[in-house]
């Protein structure tokens, strides 16, 4: 079985159970998923100016207070990866 079918297989493996617990079919179930995610991206697509600098403004928070709480050797796998990437690009 290559990686792409132990995937799927594992993708509707999730949607069988979660139908179940639901009480959907598989495709009631993607259908729904599907319509969250097209909601949360319309949601963002027309949030205001304020909205948007809040929502950034949380996720640089969350993202600083994971940074404050690594360790000395995160920190530096982390930036290593960093410099990694930046040298590609040049």
């Amino acid at each position: 079985m290559t990686a792409e079918e132990t995937e799927q297989r594992r993708s509707e493996d999730t949607l069988r159970t979660i139908a179940r617990q639901n009480n959907m079919t598989a495709e009631e179930t993607e259908k729904w998923r599907s319509d969250d995610q097209l909601r949360a991206i319309a949601i963002r697509n027309n949030e205001s100016f304020e909205v948007r600098n809040q929502r950034q403004a949380s996720d640089r928070l969350r993202t600083l207070n994971s940074r404050a709480t690594e360790s000395n050797e995160q920190r530096e796998r982390r930036s290593h990866c960093n410099a990694l990437g930046n040298q590609s690009r040049i």
